[in-house]
């Protein structure tokens, strides 16, 4: 009798995820929430300029050096290092690609986004 229960149990939570899945695909939702999210992130920008804009205004330019600044440093840091070495990977393969002879059909995009992901 338990097991009944366990198996019809488990047979309704699969039907509600199928369910779920389906209708999550049917409205597009995954669609609608990386457009919210991709809003989001761009709205942080002028967001964070504001704030920045206001602390010096209101005179608070301490608070930035004595917590914010150091909150993030770290974390500039790595994204400095992450995004300096992509800019030289991918610059080195212009170099390279500008130095081939090409028969007038410019660059081939293959190239320039196996830099990327060289290592």
């Amino acid at each position: 009798m338990a097991r009944s229960r366990n198996r019809s149990g488990r047979r309704e939570r699969h039907h509600l995820f199928q369910e779920l899945a389906r209708r999550f695909g049917d409205h597009e939702l995954p669609v609608y929430a990386s457009a919210i999210a991709f809003r989001a992130i761009v709205a942080l920008i002028p967001l964070v300029l504001l704030g920045l804009g206001l602390l010096g205004a209101l005179g608070l330019k301490d608070t930035w050096h004595n917590s914010i600044g150091p909150a993030i440093e770290p974390l500039l840091l790595t994204a400095y290092v992450f995004v300096s070495s992509a800019i030289f990977l991918v610059g080195a393969e212009v170099d390279e690609l500008l130095r081939k002879e090409t028969d007038g059909r410019g660059f081939a995009l293959p190239d320039l986004a196996g830099a990327v992901f060289r290592r």
